[in-house]
């Protein structure tokens, strides 16, 4: 699988689950170097995912490569220590300014695994409940006002 599949396969999920409630961009090659490749709003919340290719065996498992020194990188910068491998440093310095300034971001090599940080998030901070994510209930917004229309 390409980092262009898993990104697909990503912004297709998102908008199925939290419908016209989130708004995604993907960025493209001519964006500044080191933004992250999804960009998320939810509910005014930011959030930022950085998109590395998957590993995958040859039966489709997934393989994991001990970190070298020279591509692992912790920070305590976000809530989750984060592995950092294959990240670039402009990619690190964005993810840590984009959590110091209060959004989220994060590096996400794994469909599942990103679903489920996303998820994280927004429970963290209220955005969504349980009866969101098992049955498709739209969430509340945080201020208890319907969402404008234009």
């Amino acid at each position: 699988m390409l980092e262009s599949d898993l990104q697909i396969q990503l912004i297709k999920a998102i908008k199925q689950q939290y419908g016209d409630d989130a708004w995604v961009f993907k960025t493209h090659d001519q964006c500044r170097v080191g933004i992250p490749d999804l960009l998320i709003c939810f509910y005014g919340h930011f959030v930022a995912i950085e998109l590395k290719r998957p590993m995958l065996g040859r039966n489709g498992s997934r393989q994991y490569r001990a970190a070298t020194p020279a591509t692992q990188w912790h920070t305590n910068e976000t809530k989750d220590k984060q592995n950092w491998t294959d990240v670039t440093e402009m990619q690190k310095y964005n993810i840590i300014k984009i959590n110091r300034a209060g959004g989220s971001a994060f590096a996400g090599r794994y469909f599942n695994e990103i679903m489920l940080r996303l998820e994280k998030i927004f429970q963290s901070l209220h955005l969504i409940g349980e009866a969101h994510i098992k049955q498709g209930v739209p969430a509340k917004k945080p201020n208890g006002r319907p969402p404008v229309t234009i």
